[in-house]
């Protein structure tokens, strides 16, 4: 009895050692899917944390509530309490698990049963002899019978093998797909944080030109009462004043609500209080841009959702294999261990089956032929969705690359053309207080000006703007410095 049972656990053993290098998928499949909400995935190596230690410019080590938030401090908070990064880490974990469970496949399964009976049963006892009389005589049957049973799959033709590719393939396109998720936070932060920031400017901007309109009429008001201006003139100025302090009323209103969509994206309450650091108030030019071939290639080597189309086709090859080997035969194996125990001491020694099966699959009309036709079909389907998102990740780059030389040069000529507008005001309305200009000089000046100043709040958005967009539409936005280059999986 011990011989076998030590023969049965060696057996186990066996089975159990020889899949070691599934070991961590099997035991712990969170291994292979962020560990966090805020941290991004790279294959076969430890999730890392998005954070300074890979962005040191875009990401404090740390940073206290009560100073005023940078755009890295935003981003921290953004990718802590934004639900759609929890949403895709959760669903990444999720898709790990299932990779653990197929993975199972590859063990024996080890069962173990057993039963207590208790029976009764009535016997007729035939008279004999001299006692002729028929009785029906009772007798009781206690029965235990522990079974211990284990299974193998030996051999399946890939069935195994395809399966487990197309469930690790899944899992590799959520963790993408997470990694692209914390990128597009990152991009809406920073997209919501500069026009935040245009906003206030814009406002200031507004408030500088109020104070012009009221100067403006002020010196209409004065020449009107000394009789050196006529009633227009005041009108005029007066018009001028009005419509600039409607515009920043209108102003105010469109900061609270980028206020508003900044929060959201950092996942907090809109209503929250908090500071924002302000931008610098010179934006300095010094990027040196790569040539667009060079970005395009660092693109296609880290824009998650370009790794995600990636692993799809993956995937969708992974089951076409695996429909395919649906249609080969299945070699198993089977070994029953057990014991039966009955009432009043009696038992059995032991007793044992083993068998090998083989299961050959005939004709199941046409079900596995159409299941490799509807995988061959959902192949090419990815194919041609990873050539797009090819072609528009080549797109985004382009335009980028082209935006961030259009914003640098907008940025230049708009500092120029608030500084010349600056001293055309200046001039029109010296002139006009010294009866040489005319209030619509002034006027005019004033509606350049304004007009500078909103141009150079714009680009300044723009340019900082167009640097983020760079980054993202390349992958760029907080990778983890282990690259990972994958080859293109479909064909031209």
């Amino acid at each position: 009895m011990s011989k076998n049972f030590i023969i049965f656990i060696g057996i186990t053993s066996f089975f159990l050692f020889s899949s070691c290098n599934r070991k961590n998928a099997l035991t712990d499949p969170y291994n292979y899917a962020p560990y966090s909400p805020n941290s991004s995935w790279s294959p076969l190596n430890k999730s890392t944390t998005v954070t300074s230690k890979f962005c040191s410019t875009l990401f404090p080590k740390e940073y206290k509530e009560e100073d005023h938030l940078t755009l890295a401090e935003l981003i921290d908070v953004a990718l802590m309490n934004n639900p759609l990064t929890k949403q895709s880490w959760s669903n990444a974990r999720a898709v790990a698990a299932q990779y653990g469970q197929v993975l199972s496949a590859y063990l024996p399964e080890i069962t173990i049963d057993t039963s207590y009976t208790r029976e009764r049963q009535e016997v007729l006892n035939l008279g004999s002899g001299i006692d002729e009389t028929n009785n029906l005589h009772p007798y009781f049957l206690t029965t235990v019978d522990p079974e211990a049973t284990l299974s193998y799959m030996i051999y399946d033709f890939g069935k195994r093998k395809y399966s487990s590719e197309s469930a690790k393939q899944a899992l590799y396109y959520a963790d993408w797909m997470h990694n692209w998720q914390i990128q597009d936070i990152m991009q809406s932060v920073m997209t919501s944080y500069y026009d935040y920031q245009f906003q206030k400017e814009e406002l200031v901007a507004l408030k500088a030109d109020l104070d012009n309109a009221s100067a403006s009429l002020d010196a209409a008001s004065k020449k009107f009462i000394t009789g050196t201006a006529a009633v227009g003139d005041v009108v005029q100025a007066k018009t001028q004043y009005l419509q600039t302090k409607m515009n920043l009323i209108s102003q105010e209103n469109y900061l609270d609500t980028s206020y508003a969509n900044l929060l959201n994206n950092l996942g907090v309450p809109a209503n929250k209080k908090i500071s924002i650091e302000d931008l610098p108030e010179k934006a300095e030019i010094n990027f040196v841009l790569d040539n667009l071939d060079n970005l395009i290639l660092q693109a296609q080597n880290m824009r998650q959702d370009f790794l995600a189309a990636q692993a799809n086709v993956k995937y969708s090859a992974a089951q076409v294999n695996y429909s395919k080997s649906q249609l080969l035969p299945d070699i198993g194996s089977f070994f029953d261990l057990g014991k039966n125990y009955y009432n009043k001491g009696l038992q059995e020694e032991y007793h044992f089956k083993a068998a090998f099966t083989l299961s050959i699959p005939l004709f199941k009309g046409l079900y596995y032929q159409n299941g490799i036709k509807n995988a061959e079909a959902k192949l090419l389907q990815s194919k041609a969705l990873l050539e797009q998102t090819e072609l528009d990740m080549i797109k985004e780059v382009t335009v980028s690359h082209s935006t961030v030389n259009s914003a640098a040069n907008t940025l230049i000529c708009a500092k120029d053309y608030l500084i010349e507008a600056n001293k055309r005001f200046d001039i029109a309305l010296t002139n006009y207080k010294a009866g040489t200009g005319t209030i619509l000089d002034v006027i005019s000046a004033q509606s350049s000006l304004t007009d500078a100043r909103a141009k150079n709040a714009r680009a300044k958005k723009d340019w900082f703007s167009s640097i983020a967009s760079l980054a993202y539409s390349t992958g760029a936005l907080c990778t983890p410095d282990k690259k990972t280059k994958m080859d293109r999986c479909y064909e031209n």
